[in-house]
């Protein structure tokens, strides 16, 4: 990524390249978020029945361990997936305030997403709510952040003030 950061990926193709091959498999794995929950349903109802089970639909409950498996996965995935997209989103030339609120949105929202199977499940059927809300918010910046990226691609990244947008760097404001 120290590449990204320089001027550099307007010469590298090859960097410029694997951004966008990464950005096409992000952007497969926001579709199929979209395709997961649709099978569940994102209605309140379904998505209770889908972590309470139901005896009229033969569906046990989630157990401790299938959520506890789901977790740890979930936990480093979506962190990897989540400090690399804002990593490149902190190079891009947008403004300080929006990649504020993308950086504690978009890590807010996988916490809230990964927690509320939980709370559903074992504290009450009301945070379903979350879920959804997560779910939603966790998608929307995503999205905005795939499409940040791409425009900054198309662009290219310029000079290191507009990178940096004004934050601290070693102590000097750039």
């Amino acid at each position: 990524m120290r590449f990204y950061i320089s001027p550099d990926i307007r010469r590298n193709r090859l960097l410029r390249h694997i951004i966008v091959w990464s950005l096409f498999f992000i952007f497969l794995f926001w579709c199929t978020n979209w395709f997961f929950y649709l099978r569940i349903g994102l209605s309140p109802r379904k998505m209770v029945t889908y972590y309470h089970g139901s005896e009229a639909e033969f569906r046990p409950p989630k157990s401790f361990f299938s959520l506890l498996e789901e977790t740890h996965f979930h936990a480093f995935a979506m962190m990897i997936l989540i400090m690399t997209m804002t990593h490149l989103l902190l190079f891009s030339q947008s403004n300080g305030r929006v990649k504020w609120f993308l950086i504690h949105g978009t890590f807010g929202a996988a916490l809230g997403d990964m927690a509320s199977g939980w709370l559903i499940r074992y504290l009450h059927p009301g945070f379903v709510y979350l879920k959804i809300l997560s779910f939603l918010l966790l998608q929307a910046c995503l999205f905005i952040m795939m499409f940040m990226l791409i425009q900054t691609l198309r662009k290219g990244v310029t000079g290191r003030e507009e990178i940096y947008n004004g934050y601290e760097r070693r102590g000097q404001r750039v």
